[in-house]
């Protein structure tokens, strides 16, 4: 990473954390960019955030980006009530380990869940163990609580899609 120091990546990072409960303000982002990994991470929150028309384009597109930036958005019509939870806990055979599965997308309820899961263990271990599997994951909905949760050193992730999943480097 070039022009911006660990410290102002971390600021912005969180800058960025602290406005996810605005996101219902937002139609439509472009990424005008030249660096291949931020256009992957660009397609990654487009996967994550469906409601958020999200695009990635070359500076030779710029005049491009903008049109399609600036074009009027259809409104959506609310977003249907699920049926039954998305997320799904899983019982494992260590005591400071938390496992769950998604299946669709994660909404309040789901998070709900989660984050009470991640206090509750959190108040007996210091540090915990995840294990998420991924069956189908279809995003995340924008009244869902988005706080972060704090987990441990260890994070294992199971999918049979492509960008579901990418090793960790150097730890």
């Amino acid at each position: 990473m070039t022009g911006m120091t660990p410290g102002a990546f971390t600021r912005d990072l969180g800058y960025g954390f602290g406005k996810l409960r605005e996101l219902h303000r937002f139609a439509r982002a472009t990424v005008v960019t030249e660096q291949e990994w931020i256009r992957r991470i660009a397609h990654v929150q487009a996967r994550m955030l469906p409601q958020i028309g999200i695009r990635a384009f070359a500076p030779r597109e710029r005049d491009e980006a903008l049109a399609w930036a600036s074009q009027p958005v259809t409104s959506s019509e609310p977003e249907p009530v699920p049926t039954a939870p998305s997320v799904h806990l899983i019982e494992t055979s260590r005591p400071d380990m938390v496992g769950f599965e998604v299946n669709g997308r994660i909404h309040r309820d789901d998070m709900r869940c989660l984050i009470t899961t991640f206090e509750q263990a959190l108040g007996t271990h210091e540090r915990l163990r995840m294990l998420v599997r991924v069956v189908n994951f279809d995003g995340v909905s924008l009244e869902a609580p988005l706080n972060p949760v704090p987990f441990g050193a260890r994070v294992g992730c199971l999918s049979a899609s492509r960008w579901g999943c990418s090793p960790s480097r150097g730890r």
